[in-house]
C-alpha cells in the first residue's frame, strides 16, 4: 500500500514535510490513529541519509498496519544534534526471535548501518511493538 503512495524526497520539501504528507495519505487507508512528534530542524540536509530514514519510516508503518492491526501508532522524532526516531503501536505485537531474519527487519537494520545508525525493535505479544533508530 505504501510503495504505492508515490511519496519520494525532494530538495526543496523538509523531512517533517514527507512525512507528514505520508501520515496523511496512510490515513486515509488505515482505521488506526497515526499521531507525529517532532523536535529539532525539520530538514537533513544529506539526501541518502533523509531518504534512509524515510524508508525506514515506511517498513515501520507498513509492519504496524499490515500485520500488527495498530489502533494507535505513534511517531516521535528528535533532530537536536543527532537524529532519533521512534515508531510505536498498540498492535498484536510478537516474540522477536520469530521475525528477526524477515526481510524488513534486515532492511530496515542494512539502512540503519548505512547511515551510522541502529535500529532496535521491542515487542511482545500483545503489548505492541516498537521500532527506535538511534545513532550507532
Amino acid at each position: 500500500i505504501i510503495n504505492n503512495f508515490g511519496i519520494s524526497l525532494h530538495d526543496n520539501e523538509s523531512l517533517k514535510d514527507v512525512f507528514e504528507n505520508l501520515i496523511r495519505k496512510m490515513g486515509r487507508v488505515s482505521e488506526g490513529n497515526i499521531s507525529i512528534t517532532w523536535n529539532g530542524d525539520e530538514q537533513i540536509e544529506d539526501l541518502k541519509v533523509a531518504t534512509n530514514i524515510f524508508r525506514i519510516l515506511q517498513e515501520a508503518l507498513s509492519n504496524s498496519m499490515k500485520y500488527a492491526k495498530a489502533k494507535n501508532i505513534d511517531i516521535n522524532v528528535s533532530n537536536v544534534e543527532e537524529f532519533k526516531m521512534e515508531i510505536k503501536d498498540d498492535g498484536v505485537g510478537f516474540n522477536i526471535e520469530d521475525i528477526r531474519n524477515g526481510f524488513g527487519t534486515i532492511n530496515m537494520a542494512e539502512r540503519a548501518e548505512e547511515i551510522g545508525s541502529i535500529i532496535k525493535i521491542v515487542s511482545k505479544p500483545n503489548e505492541g511493538t516498537s521500532v527506535k533508530l538511534a545513532p550507532n
